[in-house]
Formats: C-alpha cells, structure tokens, sequence
C-alpha cells in the first residue's frame, strides 16, 4: 500500500460515516470521500485527508482518532506542521 494510490471520489452517493481520522459524524454525501487499495475511506474534511496521509498506518490500523478544532468543513485551508500532525485552519478574508 502506498498514500500515493490514494484516489479521491464524489461523495454525494456515500452513506452517513464516521470520519476515520477525528471520529466525526460524516453526513450522507459530504466530507471528503477516497478509496485506497480496494477500500472506500471517509474523512470529515480534507484537513483529516491531510493528516490521514502523514501516517495512514496509524488510522487504517484502527488507531485513536484526533480532532482538527472542528474547524471542518471549509475547502480553503492553510495547514502548519505541528508535533507530526497538520493544524487546519480556515483562511483569513
């Protein structure tokens, strides 16, 4: 398995999830939907995408969730590396 074949998807067709890296709920049809070695993943935003492919062995392994602030949802991001995770935070107008 490599990140590099994550492959990113339409959601509007995917059920309510969880999102696998912060443990949000994930409404039918949004968050951040992709499929990586015959696997559909659900993420809450594309911050938790971002931090899912820091250490993707962590998170497909089942390890603890880690919330991004609940600062979800916004498409323009900026993201700063801090202690190994990205800190998502929206863009200032």
């Amino acid at each position: 398995m490599s990140i590099q074949d994550l492959v990113i998807v339409d959601s509007a067709a995917e059920a309510a999830a969880t999102c696998m890296v912060c443990g949000k709920d994930i409404a039918a049809g949004e968050g951040v939907t992709a499929r990586l070695d015959g696997a559909t993943l659900r993420f809450k935003c594309p911050g938790c995408v971002s931090r899912f492919a820091l250490d993707p062995d962590r998170y497909l392994s089942g390890g603890p969730a880690s919330c991004c602030e609940d600062e979800h949802g916004d498409t323009g991001v900026s993201a700063s590396a801090g202690d190994g995770l990205i800190q998502v935070k929206p863009l200032q107008a």
